[in-house]
């Protein structure tokens, strides 16, 4: 008999562990259960989670018991018993993206470079980026300038293309692995009248998606303007929005700080936040020669939004301010907040820290300055459950996705 060894048709039981993880176990050929499970409790993770105190905390007849089991069911609620950690970028990750299927990730970074993952091709030993791309980068220049990564989103109908800003007045639009389609041109920064501009003269903060068409995206920028393009057009905006500011010594200029996007049957709203202190809304098919509605005191004056977003039935706005607050607003009625609570506020040091609604928009996420991920009850804005992922270093970005009903986290 030969002493070669016989090829197993059995695959690795770490890379089954991954794939369970990442909800890809339906696909390929199917490994001994037991070893695969022990892989899969190898990711748990070992910090604790923390399930905020509510009605019940103030009933003496609760049981010890019956405070673990709740403990338990939050977990089991809420996708945070398990964990995989990518360490690809240098330094703070500013933004998160992935494509509608689940398939890919990509993540920017104050590195001044995105990373692509994915998802499909992953090993236990090689849960790390397939292609690093820096933005800024213009080809057949020997030497160009780089800048920090201020957002990168997918195309939510169109996921071969990626919308890609960084800390430069020129967006551009990539494909999904990371070669430049278009790139938006830059206005000319000695007209002073904006509306003459054929694009932004100074930093891009923001950007987002148009929710119905692939070809639409919005930019904002620290020249107080909106704008609004055409992919196939990058040599000038489709639409450009002139916030004009009213606080006092401003000369009617402000920086666009926060930027959201959202359609339905009912309603299309365009959001933006300002440096002002104000949250502006106007209808999203336009025109846009005046806002439909603006709360100039949303949030105090010069302190850095640095995120809203509107819920998926357009009703809802959240904001994140940099006045340590997080408010929630309705469109309905945009004048005054619904909640208000105190939130401690990272913007001055990482002005992209976001926040966002779950899938089903029952949950509202956003991340801490001591590392910890909040899970807060939109009706309430109070935290539900409390867990540390990154202690000691600040949790920046973070994204719950829809298809793989997983969360993940950039710091």
């Amino acid at each position: 008999m030969s002493d070669l060894p016989v090829p197993s048709e059995i695959p690795d039981e770490e890379e089954e562990a991954l794939q369970r993880f990442l909800g890809t176990t339906s696909f390929g050929k199917q490994t001994k259960g037991a070893q695969a499970d022990y892989r899969f409790e190898q990711s748990k993770r070992q910090q604790p989670v923390i399930s905020q105190p509510d009605k019940k905390a103030n009933d003496p007849e609760d049981s010890d018991s019956d405070d673990d089991s709740d403990d338990d069911d939050d977990e089991d609620e809420y996708p945070v018993s398990h964990e995989m950690v990518f360490k690809t970028h240098d330094r703070a990750v500013t933004s998160i993206t992935l494509d509608v299927s689940g398939g890919r990730m990509v993540t920017g970074s104050n590195d001044c470079t995105l990373k692509f993952h994915d998802f499909a091709s992953l090993t236990p030993s090689t849960i790390r980026a397939f292609k690093s791309v820096d933005p800024s980068s213009v080809k057949g220049s020997a030497s160009s300038e780089t800048h920090p990564v201020n957002h990168v989103s997918f195309n939510p109908i169109s996921p071969s293309t990626i919308l890609a800003i960084t800390a430069h007045p020129q967006p551009r639009i990539l494909d999904r692995n990371g070669e430049t389609l278009a790139e938006f041109v830059k206005g000319d920064m000695y007209l002073r009248d904006m509306h003459h501009t054929k694009g932004h003269i100074s930093e891009v903060t923001c950007g987002v998606w148009h929710p119905e068409d692939r070809n639409i995206c919005a930019t904002g920028g620290t020249d107080s303007t909106l704008r609004i393009w055409d992919v196939n057009n990058p040599r000038q905006q489709r639409n450009v929005i002139v916030h004009k500011s009213r606080a006092a010594g401003s000369a009617g200029r402000t920086r666009i700080t926060a930027l959201s996007w959202a359609a339905n049957p009912q309603s299309n709203l365009l959001v933006a936040a300002a440096l002002d202190g104000s949250l502006v809304m106007w209808d999203g098919n336009g025109p846009y020669t005046r806002p439909a509605a603006e709360i100039r005191d949303a949030h105090t004056k010069d302190t850095w939004t640095s995120s809203l977003q509107v819920s998926s039935t357009g009703q809802l706005v959240l904001t994140r301010g940099g006045d340590d607050t997080i408010k929630l607003w309705d469109t309905r009625k945009f004048k005054q907040p619904l909640r208000t609570v105190e939130f401690p506020s990272m913007s001055s040091q990482y002005p992209t820290s976001n926040i966002c609604w779950s899938p089903l928009g029952t949950e509202v996420l956003t991340g801490s300055a001591n590392g910890d991920l909040h899970i807060l009850n939109p009706a309430t804005l109070k935290s539900e459950l409390v867990t540390p992922v990154t202690p000691g270093s600040a949790l920046i970005s973070v994204y719950w996705h829809k298809e793989l009903n997983q969360i993940i986290t950039g710091s």
